[in-house]
């Protein structure tokens, strides 16, 4: 009983004479939060803006335009940027004495505006149909996939347009959503085809196998198609995603769903 009691009183001691020795990060080891990115319109006809809002005292935030990694030499913010072109922002926080912040990247698109009527989708899901002209209002939903911004299928997509005049069209964007959480992947293949005016038609397609990598961020994508010849009277988008959820999901083998909110043509 006596051995029991020392011990006990040994340990107590050793948590006294040590109970004021705690580890504190230093400042250099405490990583800045992102910046606060607002984006008047991702996807424009004429202009948009970005705005940073207000950081804490003596943060700088640096920033490109070109869709490279800022570093001190980059400009730094401090007024809106006005934007006029298609173009990959990326903006990061900086401070003395601070890890630098994680860098936000924002994806901008000059777009032309075609009004679209003559359309067919096929086949979104009834559990999330989205509203009837969602895909083409040039409005960009957010990360709640239950909105009327998005439409949900049942891993692809198919859309038909048929212009009814000649447009002359360089391209389009498709914007999806990524969130494995939700079972929600991105495109992995664009397939398309092109009629002109004279009857002829091309497909072409594009693949995008990195987009689905398993990083846990919900987050937006765009996958950019461009065409070589440019007047359309027609045009057929078949979107792909994967067939079955990837081996590394916890939902592996089931079928994955592909999340729509917009496709602009450029």
């Amino acid at each position: 009983m006596r051995n029991c009691m020392m011990i006990a009183w040994s340990v107590l001691l050793f948590v006294a004479c040590n109970s004021d020795s705690q580890d504190y990060l230093q400042s250099d080891q405490v990583k800045l939060s992102p910046p606060q990115v607002r984006v008047e319109n991702v996807f424009f006809e004429k202009a948009s803006s970005i705005k940073i809002l207000p950081s804490e005292e003596g943060t700088k935030i640096y920033y490109t335009t070109d869709g490279t990694i800022p570093n001190p030499n980059s400009p730094i913010y401090n007024h809106p940027i006005q934007v006029n072109q298609s173009g990959t922002y990326n903006f990061m926080a900086s401070q003395d004495d601070f890890m630098n912040s994680d860098v936000i990247e924002m994806q901008l698109f000059a777009m032309r505006k075609i009004d679209i009527e003559n359309v067919e989708i096929i086949k979104p899901s009834e559990k999330y149909p989205g509203i009837k002209d969602n895909l083409f209002d040039q409005k960009k939903g957010d990360f709640n996939f239950r909105s009327t911004a998005w439409k949900g299928f049942e891993g692809e997509a198919i859309i038909n347009i048929d212009f009814q005049k000649e447009e002359e069209i360089k391209g389009f964007v498709v914007s999806s959503l990524i969130d494995h959480k939700s079972w929600i992947f991105a495109p992995e293949e664009i397939a398309v085809i092109y009629v002109y005016a004279d009857g002829k038609e091309v497909n072409h397609s594009e693949k995008f196998p990195e987009t689905n990598t398993n990083d846990g961020k919900a987050k937006m994508e765009f996958s950019k198609i461009l065409n070589e010849q440019s007047k359309l009277i027609k045009i057929s988008i078949h979107i792909k995603g994967p067939e079955v959820i990837p081996s590394w999901h916890p939902g592996a083998g089931k079928k994955a769903w592909l999340f729509l909110d917009e496709i602009v043509f450029l």
